[in-house]
């Protein structure tokens, strides 16, 4: 069962479905141009175990007859919804076995005029909530089509637009009169409602029946549907799966790169600075002792040392990082190729 909420204005009339789900909040939004009032209004609703009702809201006010307006929606339940310049919707709760349905269909071909209404001699029959009124609306011929006319002032929804005036229907078009829906399919009319209350003369409007590609007994539909194929199965033969093993290399060995102590890096750049270094502070050392006066070009051994040895650790640096970079550059390559191998 599913909880359908009819709204209705002296200009139009929906109906809204609300889902199947529990613990749930849902909006329904109704246009303000749709149904002739002044702003959009929007409905708040929530589901608890099931049970929908409406949530307070600023944007409007919700009154009933009877019970609370907030309570849980029940069969029946008439509310008014005043809102924006107290203008005031009304919504009707029914409940539908169903949302979805194959729909009825009564051949009018033959006929002239099908009556619409609460009475009972009507060709269909129908109340909701004393809202229908005994002579509702006439489906009349009209050359090779038909039209449908409101009978004095009552309110009758063509594609959920109030009918002003009659108006020739076309194929696929919607007539609601309060939960009655009608469907015009040229010499076929499709009918429905929502809580199915509809009661039709089936002596003058048949049921419309369409013909099967079978005919028989009923084993002979059976045997003849035995034989169609009507859907593909599943394959039942699985091809197997590859068994023979595939060898995959290794990747290749990444570069070693020699890590050597510091020492032993820069060590070289001294072999010759030291023994120089060496050379002239002797040098300077032998003249002062003999008391000659050290010359400008004892100093030169020393600059000259210490310049060369300076010069060969930088150089010594400058190739460590060199070798770094080519060893990182080095295995991005065999990553990169071991990838595309596998793939």
């Amino acid at each position: 069962m599913s909880t359908v909420l009819s709204v209705y204005t002296k200009n139009a009339y929906r109906e809204y479905p609300l889902p199947a789900a529990n613990d749930i909040d849902h909006d329904i939004e109704i246009s303000g141009e749709g149904f002739g009032i002044s702003e959009d209004v929007t409905l708040h609703l929530e589901s608890v175990k099931g049970d929908w009702r409406f949530k307070r809201s600023p944007q409007y006010i919700l009154v009933k007859e009877r019970g609370d307006a907030y309570g849980d929606l029940q069969t029946d339940d008439i509310f008014g919804v005043i809102a924006g310049q107290k203008e005031q919707l009304t919504v009707a709760v029914t409940r539908a076995e169903e949302t979805f349905r194959v729909l009825p269909k009564y051949d009018i071909s033959k006929l002239d005029e099908v009556t619409i209404g609460s009475a009972k001699d009507n060709m269909i029959c129908y109340s909701f909530l004393n809202l229908v009124a005994d002579r509702h609306a006439l489906l009349k011929r009209d050359g090779e089509g038909w039209r449908i006319e409101s009978i004095g002032s009552n309110e009758v929804f063509l594609n959920e637009e109030k009918l002003t005036a009659p108006t020739v229907l076309r194929m696929g078009d919607s007539i609601h009169i309060y939960g009655l829906r009608l469907i015009y399919l040229s010499g076929k009319l499709a009918v429905t409602s929502v809580k199915r209350q509809e009661k039709l003369d089936e002596r003058l409007l048949p049921l419309h029946y369409v013909e099967t590609a079978h005919s028989g007994s009923g084993e002979e539909i059976k045997a003849t549907a035995r034989k169609r194929q009507y859907f593909h199965r599943a394959p039942r033969n699985v091809a197997p799966l590859e068994t023979e093993k595939v060898t995959i290399e290794a990747p290749p060995a990444p570069k070693a790169m020699r890590n050597r102590p510091l020492l032993m890096v820069i060590g070289p750049s001294f072999t010759m600075a030291i023994p120089m270094l060496l050379g002239t502070m002797l040098t300077i050392y032998s003249s002062r002792a003999r008391g000659a006066a050290s010359g400008a070009f004892m100093y030169t051994g020393i600059i000259t040392a210490l310049g060369s040895a300076i010069l060969g650790v930088f150089w010594a640096l400058v190739n460590i990082r060199y070798e770094k970079k080519n060893t990182h550059e080095e295995e991005e390559r065999r990553f990169s190729a071991y990838s595309d191998y596998l793939v």
